[in-house]
């Protein structure tokens, strides 16, 4: 839960091409910044529709894939302390 702000009025907008690239690339750097109080928004460029389908025990279907990947991106929103309101994916990848 975020702290009273250090910068109030302050947001950060992180764009990335893909789910899962904002908590491998810049997972700390949000999760800094949320605990200090600055908002931070998160949008993909694509739904994460073209990735990996799963372990060989598991394989998600290629139809599920892009609800998967935006509900693990919502849900790292909420560990890293953002609102997952404030994520969003777009575009398809080709």
């Amino acid at each position: 839960m975020p702290q009273q702000s250090e910068h109030p009025g302050r947001s950060i907008l992180c764009v990335f091409a893909h789910p899962d690239d904002e908590t491998a690339g810049a997972g700390g750097t949000i999760a800094r910044y949320t605990a200090e109080g600055v908002a931070v928004q998160v949008v993909t460029a694509t739904r994460g529709e073209q990735g990996s389908l799963g372990p060989d025990d598991r394989v998600i279907g290629r139809e599920e894939l892009p609800i998967v990947r935006e509900t693990e991106l919502r849900s790292a929103m909420v560990v890293l302390g953002a609102h997952p309101q404030s994520c969003s994916a777009t575009g398809t990848e080709r």
